[in-house]
């Protein structure tokens, strides 16, 4: 379990391995999409390459998740 900043809700939101959509390692450090309980996609980006520890964005409006569930991005690229 972990928790994420939901815009939607305004709040810190608790959620669960199975809420996380696509992972990728990139240049920017570790971007997990992950879905909130009430549907909102929410990006954060972790790891050492990370400039903040976990920042939270919320995901672009209408973004599909097919959009986010592609093949990871190598590290570097």
């Amino acid at each position: 379990m972990f928790s994420i900043h939901c815009p939607v809700e305004g709040a810190e939101v608790l959620r669960g391995p199975r809420s996380i959509l696509s992972m990728h390692n990139t240049s920017a450090g570790v971007v997990t999409y992950v879905r909130c309980a009430c549907g909102q996609i929410v990006v954060m980006v972790t790891g050492q390459l990370a400039t903040e520890p976990r920042v939270h964005h919320p995901a672009p409006a209408g973004t599909p998740v097919a959009d986010v569930a592609g093949e990871p991005v190598p590290l570097g690229a």
